[in-house]
């Protein structure tokens, strides 16, 4: 449990530092080198909550500082119901970039130290 917490706030910090700094898909190199640092045996799912929960946050931060309703608009756009599904999908899309990144991540942890676990 505490790899798991480690590897969640490790994810976070760095997925908030790269955004900010370097375009979005290095979100993959966030959880990768939260997998890697914590050599986690439970990295995609670590990887998928720490970046999903971040860009759904983002996404109902951006939403709530527009002047007009932003995500409802978009949402009409494709055609989905409301702006929660938007947000929903936003989450899973970044959450499986993360999960996708720390999987890959475990995986190099284990190949060069395979007594890490």
């Amino acid at each position: 449990m505490k790899r798991f917490i480690l590897q969640f706030v490790i994810t976070l910090l760095l997925a908030i530092a790269f955004e900010h700094y370097l375009p979005w898909w290095t979100i993959a190199v966030a959880g990768a080198l939260g997998a890697f640092i914590v050599g986690a045996r439970y990295g995609f799912l670590c990887g998928f909550l720490s970046v999903g929960i971040l860009w759904f946050a983002k996404a109902l931060s951006i939403d709530a500082q527009a002047a007009q309703p932003l995500a409802e608009q978009v949402a009409q756009l494709l055609t989905l119901r409301s702006k929660w599904l938007l947000l929903a999908l936003t989450a899973i899309v970044g959450g499986l970039a993360g999960g996708l990144g720390a999987w890959g991540g475990a995986h190099v942890t284990h190949l060069i130290l395979p007594t890490k676990r």
